[in-house]
């Protein structure tokens, strides 16, 4: 059968499906797509075949210990299975990832964002006629009002010497910047300069 063509099939033809893919290893590829639009018929669904197409995905731009969530509008017959990547890497589901797909689309939502969730994201979707994709590029951003540095938990400065002058390192990992606590009398981002008090006195003549 050529790539990406059409039938239809009815539900008279079932029972030679299930004859014929009952003696047929998995892999046939057409055995695989008759069965799997027997399973659509049986559950009333179309029975014209379409290969996969995605649209829907955008990039965005999402602030730190926000939600991102990801949407791809899908459609095929058979159902298409849906792939999420991450600068090529596949996602896997977890505590903090979910992924979410039903018939006509699928999501990924990450919970409480940080800068290393920035990427470049790909949703495939695929079946036994082909597969489509889509991408979508996604920027962190930090929101100083939402989430001030004061608010941020410390981490081990990883970084020898970076403050001067007698300072102190302090490293915000979630958001990946470096500040210092000053010694008196300096000041500046690393403690680089010295702060010279004025005092101005005024003499009145005797």
């Amino acid at each position: 059968m050529k790539h990406g063509a059409s039938f239809s099939l009815t539900k008279r033809h079932t029972v030679s499906i299930r004859d014929h893919c009952g003696l047929t290893k998995s892999g046939d590829g057409l055995c695989d797509l008759l069965t799997e639009l027997r399973a659509g018929l049986e559950k009333g669904e179309s029975n014209q075949t379409k290969a996969p197409s995605i649209r829907g995905l955008n990039d965005v731009k999402v602030d730190i210990f926000s939600k991102l969530k990801l949407k791809c509008r899908i459609s095929g017959n058979p159902p298409p299975k849906v792939v999420w990547f991450k600068n090529g890497l596949k996602l896997k589901a977890d505590g903090r990832i979910k992924l979410r797909s039903k018939r006509r689309y699928s999501h990924l939502i990450i919970n409480r964002v940080s800068l290393d969730d920035a990427g470049h994201y790909k949703c495939i979707a695929k079946n036994v006629l082909g597969n489509a994709t889509a991408f979508a590029n996604v920027i962190a951003a930090t929101t100083t009002t939402e989430s001030p540095f004061w608010q941020l938990r410390k981490d081990p400065c990883p970084r020898r010497n970076f403050c001067l002058n007698g300072g102190v390192c302090i490293y915000f990992a979630v958001v990946k910047e470096y500040a210092c606590e000053c010694a008196d009398g300096y000041g500046g981002q690393r403690c680089e300069t010295k702060v010279i008090s004025t005092l101005s006195i005024d003499f009145q003549g005797e």
